[in-house]
This record gives structure tokens, C-alpha cells and sequence, in this order.
């Protein structure tokens, strides 16, 4: 299972409080190739460097797959927190996001077999109700 709860309210009632599933230095590594090819996909399309490019998004997706299949096969914890580094809600923090569920789900897709568990507490800061659209 792994839980998603963007303020820590939720994260706070399970005893033991679950490891993040993405560790400290890794998220920071992350952070910063998801800030490097942002950096390049904010210049116009002429000037940007697409080798670059695909550069930052491999090693984004490298990361995310090395620490999600960590635990996915080795780890013994069954709940493992998604945590964001930072909580302001700005690009990087969603492309964050947006690669971890990325990758989850395309490893999801290679081994079906496997079951996963995705809590969101919370759903609705992120995702809207139609009945608002």
C-alpha cells in the first residue's frame, strides 16, 4: 500500500508511522533533474537542448523506479508513505508527483501479478469534483 496524504494527518493514526517510500537524498536528487529539465522545457522549442532533455527525464524516471521497486520486491514494510520534500503546490512539486505515479503505474503494468494499494487522503485538493469543473 502506499499512502499519499499531502498534510500528515493521516500518515499520524498508523502505528508504526510508515517509512517514506521515497528516501531523503533521492528525493532531493530528483527534485533538482525535475528543476534542470523544467529549466529547459521553459526556453522556447528552438533554443531547447532536446538530448538534454531526455537526459533529465531517464534519470527522473531511473530514480523513481530504483526506490518504488525497492519496495515494491525487497522491502518487508507492506505501507510506505509518498511524501513531498515540499509542499508548496508549484510546477516541480507537481511533476513530482505526476513522475511518481508515472513510473508506478508503468511498473504496475509490467508486473500485474502484483497487487498495490494507492490512498489518497486528501483526493480532493488535487483532484477536482466534477461538480465544481
Amino acid at each position: 500500500m502506499v499512502c499519499i496524504d499531502f498534510n500528515n494527518e493521516f500518515i499520524q493514526e498508523l502505528k508504526p508511522i510508515p517509512e517514506s517510500i521515497i528516501s531523503e537524498e533521492v528525493a532531493k536528487k530528483l527534485f533538482l533533474e525535475i528543476e534542470k529539465l523544467n529549466t529547459e522545457l521553459s526556453k522556447f522549442e528552438n533554443n531547447q537542448n532536446k538530448s538534454n532533455i531526455n537526459d533529465f527525464k531517464k534519470n527522473i524516471f531511473n530514480f523513481f523506479q530504483i526506490e518504488i521497486s525497492d519496495f515494491l520486491n525487497l522491502s518487508q514494510k507492506k505501507v510506505k508513505v509518498f511524501e513531498l520534500p515540499e509542499i508548496s503546490n508549484n510546477r516541480n512539486s507537481l511533476d513530482y508527483t505526476r513522475y511518481f505515479f508515472d513510473t508506478l503505474f508503468k511498473l504496475q503494468k509490467e508486473n500485474s501479478n502484483r497487487k498495490i494499494c494507492v490512498v489518497l487522503e486528501e483526493a480532493h485538493t488535487i483532484i477536482p469534483e466534477w461538480n465544481f469543473a
